[in-house]
């Protein structure tokens, strides 16, 4: 299809411009939060997709399977793009593979001190590393901040493809009542298991070269 022949396009333009170019462990940053923003945006076009087939007038296995199977061939491409960008980009500028465990580790700095007050302190014995507009927004905000992800145009997207419905309806409203309450647990699970995952690798925040402090995708 057109749509699967744009992005085998993009991916080989994504490597032809990427894998020539000089990086070092702290420039690569960008593109490691630009690949996982990317990612992330295809789970959301697949949940569109989704979501428009299961409110379609006649929706049809045949179309769901076919979609699906694109869904996961394209899945499949993206990933096996990103493998041979990543192997060129660390074999050819001579970047250890210790650089990515870093990026983790800003990220996981980014969740515990803006939360912890005095965190650096005892995690961070030089006390230069810097978490940006700490005390300004919410703390689910300065992770996403630092590898680029702007939520507002993805949310946007996806209340313009819900279903139109007639809040009129009880059964309508006890519906969306329980779809947000789930939505609310989830979030509050999945911050308790970050937060839970970044106190169990604290230690490995001592350990942090302090040239990975700077790194941002912005």
């Amino acid at each position: 299809s057109a749509m699967f022949l744009i992005v085998v396009t993009n991916n080989f333009g994504e490597i032809k411009s990427s894998v020539f170019k000089k990086f070092s462990p702290t420039t690569l940053y960008s593109i490691v939060a630009a690949d996982v923003v990317e990612r992330f945006q295809l789970c959301c076009d697949a949940f569109i997709v989704s979501l428009k087939l299961a409110t379609a007038a006649s929706p049809r296995a045949t179309s769901l399977a076919a979609v699906c199977s694109w869904l996961c061939g394209v899945f499949l491409l993206e990933i096996a793009v990103d493998w041979v960008k990543f192997l060129y980009l660390v074999k050819f500028n001579n970047i250890q593979a210790t650089a990515f465990d870093e990026y983790q580790h800003v990220l996981l700095a980014d969740v515990l001190l803006s939360r912890v007050p005095q965190a650096q302190r005892h995690l961070l014995p030089d006390g230069n590393f810097k978490v940006p507009c700490r005390g300004m927004y919410a703390f689910s905000h300065i992770p996403t901040r630092r590898i680029g992800f702007m939520e507002l145009p993805i949310v946007t997207l996806i209340i313009a493809c819900l279903p139109v419905v007639s809040w009129t309806s009880p059964s309508t409203l006890v519906y969306a009542l329980l779809g947000w309450l789930c939505l609310f647990v989830s979030k509050v699970l999945l911050s308790l298991m970050i937060v839970a995952f970044a106190t169990k690798r604290r230690r490995n925040l001592r350990s942090m070269e302090q040239s990975f402090g700077g790194v941002n995708a912005l």
